[in-house]
């Protein structure tokens, strides 16, 4: 008898989530690497936190990618090339980690170019694999009569089959019921409001934690608690929470949760695209202590991009609530 190597992916976190939640460990990498800049002054710990923004921003744009083209396909992309992708980017950029604590123990500046190389090779590599995973889904697998995304495994081969019936209605993927709050885009958009003020306030108000960081203001350089700045982020959130309260609890509108995820995403990486900005004005005022670089609106155009993304997936979200309400009719 031949011996075949036979992978069940049946019990493994999907591709898309393994994207995702690489996104958030680079997110608190470089969270956690700012924090003991902020205390140390360690130049390991600023090139780290430096470094990790690239495979946070490749992660987050992976993992929308991922999600927009199942939506758009109504079918799961193939799973083994989806864990070759999540794989392969987290090994580089571990590779670009061990780089930059091979430079901090021989105590010596991270290489030059490490960030750009690291983001170019995970772009490269992630779109490839993404490319192909494309093509062989489309070559491999029939577009479900119901029109809605079932995974390639769970396909029901015999109608009369219950078992089989039942493992291919779990994988399909249904809008959320409003009345799961933990579903709901108006508390997840609310909890990280609530999350970033609440820790805004604790960065400002807590002896030990309170860090002063520049802002420019009327021509002059001004410090403030670091607090603000954080609490300052949760405004696009919580503007988003209210919005989604009035039309998810006084207009009735359900809202699908891959579409919120993506939304929240997009909002977020603006958020994190003002903040490294900012972080890059810092860094040059801290070196040469002048005003004559400052910021301009041209500075935030990668800002302004998310934040108009942000804004279309919002769209593209109540445009799909209502498509589905007229179904539902």
């Amino acid at each position: 008898m031949k011996n075949q190597l036979n992978f069940d992916f049946a019990n493994w976190p999907a591709p898309g989530t393994m994207l995702r939640e690489s996104a958030f460990a680079s997110l608190a990498g470089a969270g956690v690497s700012v924090i003991v800049d902020a205390k140390t002054q360690a130049l390991w710990a600023r090139e780290m936190a430096s470094y990790l923004v690239s495979p946070l921003l490749a992660f987050a744009l992976l993992f929308v990618e991922y999600k927009i083209v199942e939506m758009l396909l109504k079918r799961e992309l193939d799973r083994r090339l989806g864990y070759l992708q999540a794989f392969g980017c987290v090994a580089i950029t571990l590779y670009g980690i061990a780089a930059v604590v091979a430079a901090a123990s021989a105590e010596e500046p991270a290489p030059v170019g490490l960030s750009e190389r690291v983001l170019l090779f995970l772009c490269l590599f992630g779109e490839a694999v993404f490319v192909g995973n494309i093509i062989w889904t489309f070559r491999t697998q029939n577009v479900p009569e119901s029109g809605r995304m079932v995974s390639p495994k769970t396909v029901p081969s015999a109608p009369g089959n219950p078992a089989t019936t039942q493992r291919a209605s779990a994988q399909i993927l249904t809008p959320f019921n409003s009345s799961d709050w933990s579903n709901s885009p108006t508390v997840i958009f609310g909890v990280s409001a609530a999350f970033f003020a609440v820790m805004g306030t604790v960065l400002a108000k807590v002896g030990f934690l309170v860090t002063q960081v520049p802002v420019a203001w009327n021509g002059s350089t001004t410090q403030v608690p670091a607090g603000y700045l954080c609490a300052s982020t949760a405004l696009p959130f919580a503007v988003f929470a209210v919005i989604y309260f009035v039309l998810e609890f006084r207009m009735g509108m359900r809202f699908g949760l891959s579409a919120t995820r993506i939304h929240f995403v997009c909002t977020l990486l603006a958020v994190l695209e003002t903040i490294h900005v900012y972080l890059g004005w810092a860094s040059t005022w801290a070196n040469t202590g002048s005003l004559n670089n400052p910021v301009t609106a041209g500075d935030f155009g990668g800002a302004l991009a998310l934040g108009s993304l942000a804004l279309g997936c919002f769209a593209w979200n109540v445009i799909a609530s209502k498509r589905n309400a007229l179904a539902a009719a």
